[in-house]
This record gives structure tokens, sequence and C-alpha cells, in this order.
């Protein structure tokens, strides 16, 4: 074969080779879209939890002391719905508050991960 063949050739062929990279990316990118968001959503379970544990003994040191226990059984009747409603967003697929109070939507896990 000569040069004048070779030449376009493979340019042509590193051209498909960079577009097949190119979608495969794309498809990868796009099957990641939800991930960042439902790892934040999972590191928040994990703060939640933490402040229900810090609620429950604050209750329990104002009981003890004979001070009400009216205002920190409300944060923690809240904060103990704002968990069990992500953790059902997180397991079953739905939407879920986010910080800034706006609805974000948790896709519905596959079914490996369930």
């Amino acid at each position: 074969m000569k040069l004048k063949h070779k030449l376009p050739l493979q340019t042509i062929l590193l051209g498909c080779l960079m577009l097949a990279i190119f979608l495969a990316t794309l498809v990868v990118t796009r099957s990641q879209r939800t991930d960042g968001m439902v790892i934040n959503i999972a590191g928040r379970q994990r703060m939640l939890s933490q402040r229900m544990a810090k609620e429950v003994f604050q209750g329990v040191m104002l009981a003890s002391s004979g001070a009400s226990t009216a205002a920190i059984e409300h944060e923690l009747t809240s904060t103990t719905k704002l968990f069990d409603e992500t953790l059902t967003a997180l397991l079953h697929g739905g939407t879920v508050h986010d910080i800034d109070g706006s609805l974000r939507t948790c896709p519905v896990p596959s079914p490996r991960v369930a």
C-alpha cells in the first residue's frame, strides 16, 4: 500500500477511536449523573443519626434536672421525621428535601444495591 493511501486511512482510524472514547465517556458520565447526590444524602443520614443521639442525650439530661424537655422533643421529632423520609427515598427512590429546602429526586436503586 502506498503512503498516499496509508495516511488518510490512519487518520480515519484515529478519528474513529477518538469518537469511540468520547461516546464511552458520555455514556459513563450519564450513568453516574445522580451518584453524587445519593452520596451526599447518605452522608446527611450519618449527620442526622448523630443529631438524634445528641437530642436524646440532651433530653435525658434536661429531664434528670427537672427542666422542660418540650423543645428538645420537638427537635427530635422533626429530625426523626427527616431521617425516615430520607431513608425511604434512598431505599426505594423518591423525593427528599435538600438542606436548602428544595426537593431532590433520588433514583430507584438497582436490585444489586437494595
